[in-house]
């Protein structure tokens, strides 16, 4: 400890020169740990688990697609259900019940006119449909997962409550739509004070300068941008939207994503209005600037300092 005391005293220049090059090489080497590694081998996997066989299957049949996009293939216009692009919708009650005839055709009318907005028709998902007349005998269907699928709509209160009864006593179905109910909705408890739907979207779509993908994963990030779009249009129309029986949330990962974004900008922001202050504050406390810079460059060295310490010597 004394000759290091030593060499502290007698040479601090050359010791601090030392040193941050010391943190410099271990943060060049550690920084680009941070991003995300490209795939590598897949020779390692325990194949005896069935999540290994799981992603081993989706992993080849993303090379299917791969090679149908390759031969020129091409998948009809958003008949690929895309789960990234689901938009749920969550209703809670504002009388006590949804399961009445106005809260019903409330729900109703209002994913209608959800399918009426600019774009639906552009990013909805398309599944066969006999009765339909578009040339690929593919049609959008807004309730096709909607909670109100399993009523009339325009019914009336009896109508309602029969149907609610007539549910509840079908097993089968039930168990087909119980996920859309609230929990606590049973054959002993027929009042439902939360229900949900979900919106299924549809890839491949044409972009906005009318460049028409094959598959979903001919090129992702462009289609992801138009149902991006489209999700904030949702989310102002139920923003907008007003009902005395019931309040609508809803969620979809792409708009969830970016509101995300915006949140860490908006963070990072505030890092950086903190930074000025502790280094203000430091300058003004110390009466020098190179002490505080120096500390500063201290605290952002350690991240990649500590992931490097982390990754090869840990």
């Amino acid at each position: 400890p004394s000759r290091i005391s030593r060499i502290l005293i007698r040479w601090p220049s050359a010791v601090v020169i030392v040193a941050f090059s010391i943190g410099i090489l271990c943060a060049i080497i550690g920084l680009p740990l941070l991003g995300v590694q490209s795939n590598s081998s897949r020779t390692y996997l325990v194949w005896s688990d069935y999540r290994i066989q799981r992603a081993d299957a989706l992993t080849l049949a993303l090379d299917e697609y791969d090679d149908k996009i390759k031969e020129g293939k091409q998948a009809d216009l958003q008949s690929e259900d895309i789960s990234d692009w689901k938009v749920w919708l969550v209703y809670e009650e504002k009388q006590g019940d949804l399961l009445t005839s106005e809260a019903i055709n409330g729900i109703y009318a209002f994913e209608r006119g959800l399918s009426l907005l600019k774009d639906y028709q552009r990013v909805c998902y398309r599944k066969v449909d006999a009765n339909s007349t578009a040339p690929d005998g593919r049609a959008c269907d807004v309730f096709a997962k909607s909670v109100v699928r399993s009523f009339t709509e325009g019914a009336d209160q009896a109508t309602i409550d029969t149907e609610v009864i007539a549910l509840v006593n079908n097993d089968e179905e039930f168990d087909q739509v119980k996920s859309l109910f609230w929990k606590k909705f049973s054959n002993t408890n027929k009042r439902a004070s939360w229900l949900r739907s979900s919106i299924r979207f549809g890839a491949p779509v044409i972009d906005d300068d009318g460049k028409r993908y094959d598959y979903y994963l001919d090129d992702q990030e462009p289609q992801d941008k138009v149902m991006e779009d489209f999700a904030f249009d949702v989310a102002d129309y139920v923003d907008d939207f007003s009902s005395p029986y019931f309040k609508v949330y809803q969620y979809n990962e792409l708009w969830a994503e970016k509101k995300e974004d915006e949140l860490i900008g908006r963070d990072f922001a505030f890092v950086g209005l903190s930074f000025a202050f502790v280094l203000t504050y430091m300058i003004i406390h110390t009466r020098s600037v190179i002490i505080p810079i120096v500390g500063m460059i201290q605290v952002i060295l350690a991240f990649p300092v500590a992931f490097f310490i982390y990754r090869f010597i840990l």
